[in-house]
C-alpha cells in the first residue's frame, strides 16, 4: 500500500477535482469568496490533520483500537461543546453518547481478544500506546472540525464551504 502520507494527498486532490466540477455542473463560482474560502482552509486543514494522525496511527496499533479510539469523536464533541463553547448539553444526548460508545464498544470486542493474540508478535505494547496516542490526537482534530464547522455552517454555502 502506498505510505499514509500519500494517500492522504490522493483523497484531497480527488475532492478538490469533484468540487471544480460540481461548482462548473451548478454554475457557481469556481473560486469561492474571501470568507468562504478562509472557512475552507481552516476545516480542511482539521480533516487533513485527523486523517494524517489516524494513518500514521494505525501503522502502530491495531485497527480495532483505533476504531475505539476515533469513535471518541462522539463523545469529545459535546464534552468540548459544553467546556469551551460554554453550551449544555441535554440528558437525552449523554445518554445517546454512552449508548453509542458501548455499541461500538461490544462490536469490536470478540475482534478485539482475537487481534490482540495474533498481533501480540507483531507489535510492542510501547508501540501500541504510541499508535493509540496518535489517533487520539486525530479524535481531537476531528472533533474540532465539528465544533468549527457548527459556526461555519450557519455563515457560509455548503458548495462554497467544501
Amino acid at each position: 500500500p502506498p505510505p499514509p502520507e500519500l494517500l492522504n494527498f490522493m483523497f484531497y486532490v480527488t475532492s478538490v477535482s469533484c468540487l471544480f466540477l460540481s461548482s462548473a455542473a451548478n454554475a457557481q463560482p469556481l473560486f469561492p469568496r474571501p470568507e468562504s474560502l478562509k472557512a475552507g482552509l481552516e476545516l480542511g486543514l482539521w480533516l487533513f490533520l485527523g486523517s494524517t494522525f489516524q494513518l500514521l496511527g494505525l501503522k502502530y496499533t491495531t485497527g480495532t483500537q483505533a476504531g475505539i479510539i476515533v469513535q471518541l469523536t462522539s463523545v469529545m464533541v459535546p464534552l468540548l461543546e459544553s467546556s469551551i463553547l460554554k453550551r449544555s448539553v441535554n440528558r437525552n444526548l449523554w445518554l445517546g453518547i454512552a449508548l453509542s460508545f458501548a455499541g461500538v464498544v461490544l462490536l469490536t470486542a470478540d475482534q478485539a481478544a482475537s487481534a490482540a493474540a495474533s498481533t501480540a508478535s507483531s507489535f510492542s505494547l510501547a508501540s501500541m500506546i504510541k499508535g493509540d496516542l496518535v489517533v487520539f490526537l486525530a479524535a481531537i482534530a476531528y472533533s474540532t472540525h465539528v465544533l468549527r464547522l457548527d459556526g461555519y455552517a450557519k455563515k457560509v454555502a455548503p458548495l462554497q464551504l467544501a
